[in-house]
């Protein structure tokens, strides 16, 4: 059985409003229960490592190394 255009949407503003009536008075009527401990914001956030960890440089063996390791990969992908 096919609805009219108007059914359609009569029904569906009648459908968001009672989800829209519904949501808000869960929201309004409702409240958290005690839970033991509250949740607050931090006082200071920080970004980017902390000072536990540190950069680890570099060296020239092991850029040397690693680049030897490309190039010879990189040829024997190109000879076989």
């Amino acid at each position: 059985m096919k609805l009219g255009r108007r059914a359609q949407i009569f029904g569906g503003a009648v459908s968001l409003v009672v989800h829209g009536a519904l949501l808000g008075y869960v929201a309004w009527r409702t409240s958290m229960p005690d839970i033991g401990f509250d949740f607050q914001l931090p006082s200071e956030v920080e970004f980017g490592l902390s000072e536990a960890v540190t950069l680890k440089t570099w060296t020239v063996m092991e850029t040397t190394l690693g680049v030897t390791a490309f190039a010879l990969s990189l040829l024997l992908w190109v000879i076989f």
